[in-house]
């Protein structure tokens, strides 16, 4: 006798297929970038998925922009390492100084003079949970209008080799760098920005912040298992 499926067992086996396919998928912990409009509005700043942290860097002063609570976190904080939610952890020994964003108003986007040239070292996300795709977002600009500025960023496969973003023109504009990737069985990601002003080098950002962006497949999934469970208490 051949048991014919009912809606609830077929769900239910659909809704297996699908956790098994999400498990053996591949992290990856390549990022792909992308890079917002020239003085960019508000509305840029991303409220996708869950924030684990966002940092207004160079500063003590918090702010909010599009929702999105930015903390206070000078330089010396952020070397040290700052605990965002989640377990994640954010640190930058950057040559940081007075890079702090405001928001609204794209003329207080403002990066301050550096002196010297400082090796390029990296903005470490680690905690990160393998498996769970992130966004980042990154926010550069430089009005003082005096000569060029170009911006460089590099994921953590290739910040020896040819930068993902490349020189990105920041002077007297306001820029957001956008990067989305799978935290991989490392659980720390690595990215790198560079900003050069005529022969100085230099390594400030304005804030940063990281989101937690649930999968497609997921969420549909979780919708499947609502289903089943509605069928089951119909039946």
């Amino acid at each position: 006798m051949t048991m014919k499926p009912t809606p609830t067992r077929m769900l239910a086996i659909l809704a297996g297929t699908m956790l098994l396919s999400n498990a053996d998928r591949a992290a990856a912990a390549d990022i792909t970038f992308t890079t917002g409009t020239a003085n960019y509005p508000d509305t840029e700043v991303s409220t996708n998925g869950t924030l684990i942290g966002a940092l207004n860097l160079g500063t003590t002063t918090d702010v909010t922009v599009n929702t999105v609570d930015f903390d206070g976190t000078p330089a010396a904080t952020i070397a040290a390492g700052v605990s965002l939610n989640a377990g994640v952890t954010a640190t930058w020994s950057g040559a940081d100084k007075d890079s702090a964003y405001s928001g609204s108003g794209l003329d207080t986007h403002t990066v301050s003079d550096e002196v010297g040239a400082p090796a390029l070292t990296p903005i470490v996300f680690s905690g990160l949970t393998p498996g769970t795709d992130y966004e980042v977002q990154i926010m550069f600009g430089d009005f003082r209008n005096i000569t060029t500025i170009t911006v460089d960023v590099w994921d953590q496969a290739n910040s020896a080799g040819a930068p993902e973003i490349n020189a990105l023109d920041i002077d007297d504009i306001g820029q957001i760098v956008t990067g989305t990737f799978t935290a991989d069985g490392t659980e720390t990601q690595n990215i790198y920005a560079h900003i050069t002003w005529a022969t100085s080098s230099v390594g400030p950002v304005n804030a940063l912040q990281i989101r937690a962006i649930p999968e497609p497949s997921s969420t549909a999934l979780l919708g499947l298992g609502g289903l089943a469970l509605i069928l089951r208490r119909r039946k």
